[in-house]
């Protein structure tokens, strides 16, 4: 799925993972803005 991304520095790696988080989570803040509040 993220194969590019394992040449990267371990930094990179995981800031791109938490990036995905925070996409999904703010994904489900616009879908579920009650759970958020």
């Amino acid at each position: 799925m993220h194969g590019i991304i394992y040449l990267n520095p371990p930094e990179e790696f995981l800031a791109s993972i938490f990036a995905e988080i925070n996409l999904k989570t703010s994904a489900e803040r616009v879908i579920f803005p009650d759970l958020f509040e």
